[in-house]
């Protein structure tokens, strides 16, 4: 007994290492990268996989609730695994250059480690204590990336000290792309918000006296330090200039305040008054004070005419339309874009700014929607668990990944998030968390 105990402690530590180490490396947006990742990542299956197969009596009904979201999960890896089988028999049906198939290889590679990584968090975090300190970890990591990228920026250096990464006026910390570190923060940010309103007491009667000294409550002492850290992640994130990482962030608030409105079983009074503060100080104050114009200013300029992501975009179309079934490829689009780009688009392209586009015409319509199906159903189970379920933890967290999984879907339309492997990881964290918070037994009912 002792042994399985300090398997599952040791696990569940490497997966928090995981979760802070993701962003680090460039995001981890680049191969050397990927390798590091997967090798944490299939360890940590492997000390997971120990645990279950030691206590199948515990494991084997719960990890039933998780089999629809890794099979939709392991859509695009699966593909990917194809192509490169395809590749390696010479049957070259994509046709598309042999390195391609070669990428399609270490795409799959990466994919299947995202599945390993979600099968460990179904192992690991079965207790309210393990998911408050996951969802605690994305928030720290985000005060960190915040605070890292904020002061890179104030610093007057012209390039970061690590990694030799050009600094300009747009935050970017340890990420390449400005618009990655928007993703990644609202994301954790969301999360944040969820764990923030997971400690909102349930509506009671009461005079406005009593209902206003518990919003104060609620926004000082202990959870004075995680709004303090929220509004840090929202001060880098509109430093980063991003437009859409911007308004996905402010508008799945929204959209995921109303669904609240609509399905949230014994709504906290404080709810309400939390998300109107969230606009009163961090749009109206903070963000006048950090740059928030000038985010607004960049909506306002943005010009159809030189904005070349639309370009692109209508450019690719044909792609999917010659291969839609098997694709041209996993990670192929870089070459395979340059048979249908015009003359009058210049530069090169390694993304759509699209990823429903990219996804779609590297792995093929039938494996991109399979993938877009677990990512509905996971919505659709945050919705379920504020709806139904008792547990006020669970409601909360569930409001976390419901906002975080709006902020993607509305991000990724314009931008390539989730070919960053911080932001897929996270995001895929924020997946099976909303699972784990439909299913999550009565602490009372097992050991952790």
């Amino acid at each position: 007994m002792t042994s399985i105990v300090t398997t599952n402690r040791l696990a569940f530590g490497l997966l928090i290492a995981i979760l802070v180490w993701v962003p680090i490396p460039l995001g981890s947006n680049r191969v050397w990268a990927w390798s590091v990742l997967e090798i944490m990542c299939f360890s940590l299956a492997l000390l997971s996989l120990l645990q279950a197969w030691k206590t199948p009596g515990i494991y084997k009904a719960h990890l039933r609730h998780f089999m629809p979201l890794w099979i939709c999960l392991s859509a695009l890896p699966v593909m990917a695994f194809c192509q490169s089988l395809i590749g390696l028999t010479q049957l070259n049906i994509f046709n598309t250059p042999q390195e391609d198939l070669g990428r399609a290889e270490l795409l799959a590679l990466l994919g299947f480690s995202y599945v390993a990584f979600s099968f460990s968090v179904a192992v690991l975090v079965r207790t309210p204590k393990r998911l408050k300190i996951l969802v605690t970890t994305l928030v720290f990591s985000a005060v960190f990336q915040s605070l890292y990228a904020s002061t890179l920026m104030f610093t007057g250096l012209s390039s970061s000290p690590i990694f030799d990464i050009a600094i300009t006026n747009r935050a970017n910390g340890s990420f390449v792309y400005h618009n990655h570190l928007a993703n990644y923060l609202a994301l954790c940010a969301a999360m944040g918000i969820g764990l923030m309103v997971s400690q909102f007491k349930n509506a009671s009667a009461g005079s406005i006296k009593l209902k206003v000294h518990d919003w104060l409550n609620a926004m000082t002492g202990r959870k004075m330090v995680l709004r303090l850290s929220l509004i840090v992640i929202v001060i880098a994130l509109v430093l980063t200039r991003s437009r859409m990482g911007n308004a996905a962030f402010f508008s799945s608030l929204i959209g995921t305040g109303i669904i609240a409105m609509l399905f949230y079983k014994s709504r906290p009074k404080a709810l309400q008054y939390f998300i109107v503060s969230i606009f009163i100080i961090d749009i109206f104050v903070v963000g006048s004070l950090v740059g928030l114009e000038k985010v607004k200013q960049r909506l306002e300029e943005t010009n159809i005419a030189t904005e070349t992501r639309d370009d692109v975009v209508s450019q690719s179309l044909p792609m999917l339309f010659d291969k839609p079934f098997v694709g041209h490829g996993a990670g192929s689009f870089y070459t395979a874009f340059n048979r249908y780009q015009t003359a009058d688009l210049g530069g090169f392209y390694d993304h759509t700014h699209n990823d429903y586009l990219q996804f779609s015409l590297e792995y093929g319509i039938p494996a991109f929607l399979l993938a877009c199906a677990g990512v509905l159903w996971s919505f659709f189970l945050t919705i379920k668990t504020m709806r139904n379920r008792q547990s006020q933890t669970m409601k909360g967290i569930s409001f976390g990944c419901c906002m975080a999984i709006l902020v993607m879907i509305i991000h990724c339309a314009v931008d390539f998030n989730l070919q960053a492997a911080a932001n897929a990881l996270t995001f895929i964290s924020v997946l099976t968390v909303s699972v784990v918070c439909w299913i999550m037994p009565n602490p009372r009912s097992h050991a952790r």
